[in-house]
């Protein structure tokens, strides 16, 4: 500062340093360190920090690994959420140390060996599309390359994990199955992931052929089946295919995801009948509805499904009882009987809910040729008699 005129000015140098050095130390958002004495040093610490930050967040999430790996491997799925979920966001690629996603992905191909994979597959049905493909490529990456259609393609990224694989299915006919079953569950659970899990299968498509199952019989069957005249669609569809490779995986697997998963299903399922549904999609969501009244003890929950069933021959076209009829085909003996049998007992007990808009003695009707059409003489007598004994008592009753 000066004097000028009486007046203390300030003077233009300090303003100089306010406007241009000042600014040098207030940049925080610039990173950029400019060449001149002590650049090289400034560079040193700088990428001394960026490793000192990656060795502390190394050592928490490996402090956090060891936790997890305590509830691992396990029999039952039994493991709180929070381990699982910490175990699944380690095995993402790009996003943690390689060190720390080799012993995750190690945790999840052992669970997976073991077919343990209920609270695996329900933690997984939470992530959204993009990143559950970058799992499963992770995951896919443990299997053995010379197992894909393609061997040259793709190799083990992890050959110990291979074989730490391989090792705990031994007792398979094919150490790929249990992969297999994995993505089949994502196809059966929800339908917005079933391309992606078809994509995977389509993989190992040579392989899966072999040994049956479903995922390579379902894409064998629409590449080369012709398409059925009636329906519109490729059959047979992969739920009825999964019947088949193994009668109880469905059931197994909707009581294992828990009654929030089966109602979200029913509910869909439910609605989807205003859509005039046709063809596989009609024969899955029967086949549904007849797998969640037969798995459910909540006499609600069964209601509802047999609710959905008895809609079906009653609002649906005859078409509706011929793919019910499909559907119970696909069961026991002992669950057809049940169905229908429960089938009958609703249409009695709900028959005013329809009729403003069906014929009762015509539903009737439909039900009786549902049941000769689906058991065989000595059941279906037995369950009409019994129906028709059960009429008659509740006639004399109001007589």
């Amino acid at each position: 500062m000066h004097l000028q005129n009486g007046v203390l000015v300030q003077s233009s140098c300090t303003s100089l340093l306010t406007q241009t050095d000042f600014s040098f130390f207030t940049d925080i958002e610039s990173s950029q360190i400019v060449d001149g004495p002590g650049a090289i040093s400034a560079r040193y610490i700088e990428t001394l920090g960026k490793v000192a930050l990656k060795g502390i967040d190394f050592l928490v999430d490996y402090a956090k690994l060891r936790i997890t790996r305590k509830y691992f491997p396990h029999s039952r799925d039994d493991a709180p959420d929070e381990v699982y979920d910490n175990l699944l966001e380690f095995c993402r690629p790009g996003l943690y140390h390689r060190r720390i996603r080799h012993q995750a992905l190690r945790v999840v191909m052992i669970q997976i060996a073991m077919r343990r994979t209920t609270k695996l597959l329900r933690r997984l049905l939470r992530w959204p599309l993009e990143q559950l493909k970058e799992v499963l490529l992770e995951i896919s990456s443990c299997l053995d390359g010379q197992w894909q259609d393609n061997p040259g393609y793709a190799t083990s990224t992890y050959p110990d994990i291979t074989h730490i694989y391989i090792d705990a299915t031994r007792n398979e006919p094919h150490p790929i199955l249990p992969f297999l079953d994995l993505l089949l569950c994502f196809t059966q659970v929800d339908t917005g992931y079933s391309e992606c899990a078809l994509l995977f299968s389509a993989r190992f498509q040579k392989l899966a052929v072999t040994y049956r199952h479903p995922l390579g019989l379902h894409l064998q069957s629409s590449l080369c089946q012709p398409v059925d005249s009636r329906s519109g669609q490729r059959q047979p569809p992969l739920s009825a295919l999964t019947m088949s490779y193994r009668y109880l995986f469905r059931r197994n697997l909707w009581r294992g995801l828990g009654i929030g998963y089966v109602t979200r299903r029913l509910n869909g399922i439910i609605q989807s009948l205003e859509m005039n549904l046709e063809g596989n999609e009609m024969l899955e969501a029967c086949i549904d509805g007849v797998e969640f009244f037969c798995l459910s003890q909540d006499p609600k929950f069964k209601d509802l499904a047999l609710q959905f069933l008895l809609r079906i021959l009653a609002t649906v076209s005859v078409s509706g009882s011929d793919t019910l009829s499909h559907a119970l085909s696909l069961f026991s003996e002992e669950d057809q009987i049940c169905a229908i049998w429960g089938i009958l007992k609703l249409a009695r007990r709900n028959a005013e809910l329809f009729s403003l808009d069906y014929d009762q003695k015509l539903l009737e009707s439909t039900i009786a040729t549902l049941t000769i059409k689906v058991l065989n003489p000595r059941f279906s007598a037995m369950l009409l008699r019994q129906e028709f004994r059960s009429k008659s008592m509740d006639t004399l009753d109001g007589g």
